[in-house]
C-alpha cells in the first residue's frame, strides 16, 4: 500500500499498523506529537477503512473511552460516524470530510509521556474525549523510562503483589511520605481473645485461639490483624461454647476452613503479624452475654489493630479475595504498539483507557456491621476486583504503583468521616453523613440496627466527650429528632424494642439533611432523656397542636411519614403535631404523633408547617415519647 504520507516521509508501516500509525510512532512522529501542533493523522471516517491497523481499528471499535462520572453516547470513533449504531442519542456532533483526528501529548509535571489525547474538528467545535489514553510500560520494558504508569496486573496474589503490599502497609504505619498523620506502629492492648498465628510463611501455619493476660489492671499488647468481610449466612466454623477449648489447643489450618479465613491468614503472616481478630471465631456466638461485651468493645478493637484487611469483593466467607472470583467494574480493553524513539530503540507501550475504581458495588458495602469496621480502623488493605488498596489519614485510596486506575474519578465508599478534622466540622456536620451511610446498608436482623453503629458512637462520644442514647445525641437533641425516611429507600417498617423517637426503630434509608437547615439548633423544643433499666424515656416540652387544626388552617406542608402507610401500627384516634424547631426557610418541623392516653405519644412521621409566629405563641406541654 503507498500513500502520501509515505513518499513524502519514507515512512513504511510496520506490522499491525498502518503508514499513519507507523509514522506517528516512529521518531519523527514523537516529536510531532510533543510539539504544540500535535500529529494530524487522517480523517475520522477514513479510521474503519483501516481495520488491517491495530491502532486505527482499535480507536474505531473499541471503547477507549474508558471510565465517566456521566453519560457518554460516544465511547469510540465509529460512534460519531455512525450515530445510529447507539441505543440513545444525546446530542449529535455532525463530522465532516476535513474533520481531521489530531493526536496530542498533554503537558505533565514530571516530563514524563503520561496520556495520549486526540481531538478533531466538528460543526459544533472541537470533540475529545473526555479522558486521555493512558501511556503504559511493563518496568522491564525498553521504553519504562518513557512513562511513570506501569500495567495493572492483578490476578491474584504473588511473590510479587506480596511484597509490595507489605511496602504499602510498612510506610504507613511508619509515617512514611504520605503518611505523616497516619497511627504509628506501636503496641497496643490486644482484644480479650485473638487467633495466635505460627509457622513459616509457605509452611501450613497452626492457628490457636490466645486469651491476653491481665497484669496490674493492664492487657497484654501486641500488634494485630482484623478482618472485614461478609458472612454470607450461617457460619459453619465458628466459636462455641462446646468448641472454645478445642481452638485454645489449637491445630494447623486444614481444608475444612472457609477460604476468606485461609485467605486473612496468610494476609496477616504476609504482613509481618502474628495476631489475627476475627469476630466468628473469637466472640462466643452462642454466648449473649459475651456478644454483647464484645460488641460493646468493637470500638476499641478496631481502633487498635495494625491494619484492617477487607475482603470487599467476597459474598461470603466461602469465597475468598486473593484469588478474585467476582467482577463488579467494566474493564476496557488496551492497545499495544512498537515505538521508536531517537535512539533507534523500539520498545512496546500500550495505551489504556481510564478506569475507575467504584466500591460502592462490593458486597463488603451493602452490609451494615462493616460500616463501623471501615471508619474506625486507622488503615484499610481493601482487596478490590481491580488491585488492592490502601486507605488510611495519608489517602482515601493509596495503590501500589501508577497504572490506568483513577481514584480521583472512582466512588471509594464508605466516606473517611474519621479522618477529617472533626472537631473544626462539629457533630451536626458530621452525625448525618454518618447516618446516610449507615442506612443505606441492610442487616440480616433488623434488631442489629443499634448494635451494629455502636462502635462509631463510642468512638464520636470520646472525640465529643458526650454521650448518645438511640442515635440522639446530648449536645444537640431537638437537630437529631427532625429525621425522616428517605424519598428513595424501600419501603420502610417500625422495629420492635426501639423508641419511636429514634431513626433506629425503622428499617431503610434516613436523612438528617434537616439537621443543617434549623434556624436554631437547639430549637423550640426542650428534651430531656431518662435512662432506665428497662427503658430511655424522651419527656419533651413543646407546642402540642391538633394535625386538623393545622390542616383546616392550609398551614400543614410537606409530610414524610417513617413508614409504609399499610405497615400494623398502634390505634390511633387524633393525629398530633409536637413543634420541635423553626427553620431557615421560614416554616416549622413538627414530630407527627399518636396520642396513647396519660400524656404520652408515639412518633410516626415529620410534618412541615407554615406561619410559624402563629403556631409557636399556644400554649407547650410536657409530655412523655415512647
Amino acid at each position: 500500500m503507498s500513500t502520501g504520507v509515505e513518499n513524502r516521509h519514507g515512512i513504511k508501516p510496520r506490522d499491525g499498523l498502518c503508514v499513519y500509525c507507523s509514522l506517528m510512532f516512529s521518531a519523527e512522529g514523537l516529536h510531532q506529537l510533543f510539539s504544540s501542533k500535535g500529529f494530524r493523522h487522517s480523517t475520522v471516517e477514513t479510521f474503519g477503512e483501516r481495520q488491517y491497523c491495530k491502532f486505527c481499528s482499535y480507536l474505531w471499535n473499541k471503547s477507549f473511552f474508558g471510565s465517566s462520572n456521566q453519560f457518554q453516547n460516544f465511547r469510540r470513533l465509529r460512534d460519531l460516524v455512525a450515530p445510529e449504531t447507539l441505543p440513545i442519542l444525546l446530542h449529535k456532533v455532525r463530522v465532516s470530510s476535513e474533520s481531521w483526528v489530531k493526536f496530542t501529548v498533554p503537558a505533565s509535571s514530571n516530563g514524563a509521556w503520561e496520556y495520549l489525547s486526540l481531538d478533531f474538528p466538528t460543526q459544533e467545535g472541537y470533540w475529545h474525549p473526555r479522558h486521555p489514553l493512558r501511556v503504559v510500560a511493563s518496568a522491564g520494558s525498553l521504553h519504562s523510562g518513557l512513562t511513570t504508569y506501569r500495567p495493572l496486573e492483578w490476578n491474584g496474589l504473588n511473590a510479587q503483589w506480596a511484597a509490595a503490599l507489605r511496602s504499602l502497609v510498612f510506610k504507613c504505619q511508619n509515617r512514611q511520605g504520605l503518611h505523616e498523620h497516619c497511627q504509628s506502629q506501636a503496641m497496643r492492648p490486644l482484644p480479650s481473645r485473638i487467633l495466635y498465628i505460627t509457622g513459616e510463611l509457605g509452611q501450613v501455619p497452626k492457628i490457636r485461639l490466645h486469651v491476653p493476660t491481665m497484669e496490674r489492671g493492664m492487657r497484654e499488647v501486641g500488634q494485630y490483624a482484623t478482618l472485614s468481610y461478609c458472612w454470607g449466612g450461617p457460619q459453619q466454623l465458628k466459636l462455641a461454647r462446646d468448641n472454645i477449648s478445642t481452638f485454645r489447643r489449637g491445630g494447623y489450618l486444614d481444608k475444612g476452613w472457609p477460604q476468606t479465613f485461609k485467605d486473612a491468614i496468610l494476609t496477616t503472616q504476609i504482613l509481618g503479624l502474628s495476631y489475627l481478630w476475627i469476630d466468628a471465631l473469637c466472640i462466643i456466638q452462642d454466648d449473649p452475654d459475651d456478644k454483647g461485651r464484645e460488641i460493646d468493645h468493637m470500638c476499641s478493637i478496631y481502633e487498635n489493630s495494625a491494619v484492617t484487611i477487607v475482603a470487599a469483593t467476597a459474598r461470603s466467607v466461602h469465597d475468598g479475595f486473593l484469588r478474585p472470583v467476582n467482577t463488579f467494574n467494566e474493564t476496557y480493553p488496551s492497545c499495544e504498539v512498537e515505538v521508536s524513539t531517537d535512539n533507534k530503540r523500539s520498545g512496546k507501550l500500550s495505551f489504556v483507557p481510564v478506569h475507575a475504581h467504584h466500591t460502592e458495588k462490593f458486597p463488603i458495602n451493602k452490609r451494615g456491621w462493616t460500616f463501623q469496621e471501615a471508619l474506625i480502623s486507622p488503615r484499610l488493605l481493601v482487596f478490590g476486583d481491580l488491585e488492592p488498596f490502601l486507605r488510611c489519614r495519608g489517602g482515601d485510596a493509596i495503590s501500589v504503583s501508577k497504572s490506568h486506575i483513577r481514584y480521583d474519578i472512582s466512588r471509594i465508599q464508605p466516606r473517611r468521616i474519621m479522618n477529617r478534622d472533626l472537631q473544626s466540622e462539629g457533630l451536626r456536620q458530621i452525625w448525618p453523613e454518618v447516618v446516610e451511610q449507615y442506612t443505606l446498608r441492610e442487616l440480616s436482623f433488623v434488631e442489629d440496627r443499634p448494635q451494629a453503629i455502636k462502635g462509631v458512637i463510642a468512638s464520636l462520644s470520646h472525640t465529643f466527650r458526650e454521650s448518645c442514647h438511640w442515635g440522639i445525641w446530648e449536645s444537640c437533641p431537638v437537630s437529631c429528632l427532625v429525621w425522616q425516611k428517605s424519598l428513595e429507600s424501600r419501603p420502610s417498617s417500625p422495629i420492635p424494642g426501639i423508641p419511636t423517637w429514634s431513626w433506629m426503630s425503622i428499617t431503610g434509608q434516613v436523612n438528617l439533611w434537616h439537621m443543617v437547615s434549623l434556624g436554631n439548633y437547639k430549637g423550640e423544643a426542650l428534651v430531656e432523656i431518662e435512662r432506665s433499666p428497662l427503658f430511655d424515656r424522651l419527656l419533651l416540652t413543646c407546642c402540642v397542636l391538633r394535625e386538623e387544626e393545622v390542616r383546616r388552617d392550609g398551614n400543614l406542608g410537606e409530610i414524610h411519614h417513617d413508614f409504609d402507610i399499610k405497615t400494623p401500627t398502634p390505634r390511633r384516634s387524633k393525629s398530633f403535631l409536637l413543634i420541635l424547631a423553626k427553620t431557615t426557610f421560614n416554616g416549622l418541623l413538627a414530630i407527627i404523633a399518636g396520642y396513647t392516653g396519660n400524656g404520652t405519644y408515639w412518633r410516626y412521621g415529620l410534618a412541615e408547617i407554615k406561619d410559624p409566629d402563629k403556631w409557636l405563641s399556644k400554649p407547650r406541654k410536657r409530655i412523655l415519647l415512647m
